[in-house]
């Protein structure tokens, strides 16, 4: 009796041991947060306003959803803000769609107006090159004067 309860416990061990280790080299892949994968920053520039973005590699944000807004400039007013260069990729859930990589940075001004107090928001989506892809989301940027 005290042989097979030795050789269940070795062997119970043993497939523990063998499933944890299965476990981690099988395991999925652990993607970094949003705000880690895609790092913004925001300064003033005169009277523009001057984003940073880094991409961390292996990632990238949609053109189509990066929307820089501003709470307080008047209905009427023109946002006008430079687009970085753009790669295209095959998404596996939009096709062929562009994209922003890498290390860019945008400038947003108001029609040569100063901008007024008030918020910047930077809206943003993006996705990992392995096809994991973050939730759409809005930041508030705090304002570095030069």
């Amino acid at each position: 009796m005290t042989k097979i309860i030795t050789l269940l416990t070795t062997l119970l061990g043993t497939l523990a041991a063998n499933f944890t280790q299965a476990e981690s080299f099988g395991s999925t892949p652990t993607y970094p947060p949003p705000f880690e994968a895609f790092q913004a920053q925001a300064q003033q520039s005169g009277e523009d306003w001057v984003i940073d973005i880094q991409v961390l590699p292996g990632f990238y944000l949609y053109e189509k959803d990066f929307k820089p807004q501003v709470v307080g400039l008047s209905a009427d007013a023109s946002l006008q803000w430079s687009r970085p260069a753009l790669t295209q990729v095959e998404d596996p859930l939009r096709g062929p769609v562009n994209v922003m990589r890498a290390q860019f940075r945008t400038t947003l001004s108001n029609d040569g107006s100063a901008f007024p107090a008030g918020e910047l928001w930077l809206g943003l989506q993006g996705c990992a090159d392995s096809g994991f892809c973050y939730p759409p989301e809005k930041r508030l940027l705090a304002i570095i004067s030069e």
